[in-house]
């Protein structure tokens, strides 16, 4: 199901951050004029309406709350983490099938008009879209002037870009064979998160040639395959450094790079912070409760 929302008012942010626990188990009362977007990072979570309606959602899930029923939230997982924005705002809203998407929204000359929600949706591959959502959450929790109007614009960026790839797939453009092997490269690479990955590797698995997989990941990420594999190593690397405390040398060793000076420049190249400087960051936000 897909929720098209037509906005009545400016949003006004009321919280943006990454939430962690052993206990997930959470009751929400119902809520109007509420929007908030999720994402599972780790630990498979399990939303239950008042209406009776159970859905699960897979770590690399993001999901859209709209609140206007109660509902509980909880995980049988030993650790639970998502991301979460929650915003309040007045808008209309219609729930529609993805085959109405094309003629209600996508088609009508009114369509700028709109911004399309899907109620949920695997976005883990999606690096532009979480990157989007990380700088939301480290900019809520910035003391920096002008936060508060950077956080809007960074919530309706990422409502545009939730509209974008709702459209895209609405229409069917990214559900064609290729998506087979997408999804069999990102498994291969997730698998072997911890070893040395190449593209001739990767290509032999999925039964592909190189050339053709690396247009496979250039049309569903706009990244080469290369930078792909590095982004996903890099966020296990900060997720070794962060959790268990290890060095960017330890976390190097256990995801397959060799040279700690190489990962150190790739680190900044891709993160725009040293290291160092994103451990201190993290962890001077945990001392507030709240985990980056």
């Amino acid at each position: 199901m897909y929720h098209i929302i037509e906005l009545e008012s400016q949003a006004e942010i009321l919280f943006a951050h990454t939430y962690e626990t052993r206990h997930y188990d959470l009751s929400f009362a119902p809520q109007e004029d509420y929007i908030e977007i999720s994402y599972i990072e780790r630990g498979e979570a399990v939303v239950l309406r008042e209406d009776g309606l159970m859905q699960t959602r897979s770590p690399g899930t993001l999901g859209v709350h709209l609140r206007k029923e109660g509902e509980r939230c909880f995980s049988y997982e030993p650790l639970h983490r998502h991301w979460a924005v929650g915003a309040r705002m007045k808008y209309a809203h219609y729930a529609c099938r993805p085959e109405e998407i094309k003629s209600r929204i996508i088609d009508s000359p009114e369509k700028n008009k709109y911004i399309v929600l899907p109620d949920s949706i695997y976005v883990k591959e999606d690096s532009e879209l979480l990157s989007l959502f990380e700088k939301l959450i480290q900019a809520r929790v910035s003391l920096r002037t002008g936060r508060d109007v950077e956080c809007i614009g960074l919530f309706m960026l990422l409502l545009s870009a939730l509209t974008d790839r709702c459209a895209v797939l609405s229409t069917g453009s990214g559900m064609d064979g290729t998506s087979v092997y997408f999804r069999r490269a990102v498994n291969y690479i997730s698998a072997h998160i911890d070893e040395h990955i190449s593209m001739n590797k990767i290509s032999e698995h999925v039964g592909i040639s190189v050339g053709y997989l690396g247009k496979i990941f250039k049309n569903y990420t706009g990244r080469t395959v290369i930078e792909y594999i590095n982004i996903a190593k890099l966020n296990k690397v900060r997720e070794l450094m962060q959790d268990r405390g290890l060095s960017l040398k330890e976390a190097g060793e256990q995801t397959g790079f060799e040279n700690e000076h190489y990962l150190s420049r790739l680190y900044k190249k891709l993160t725009g912070r040293s290291a160092r400087e994103d451990k201190a960051v993290y962890y001077k936000n945990e001392d507030f409760g709240i985990k980056l």
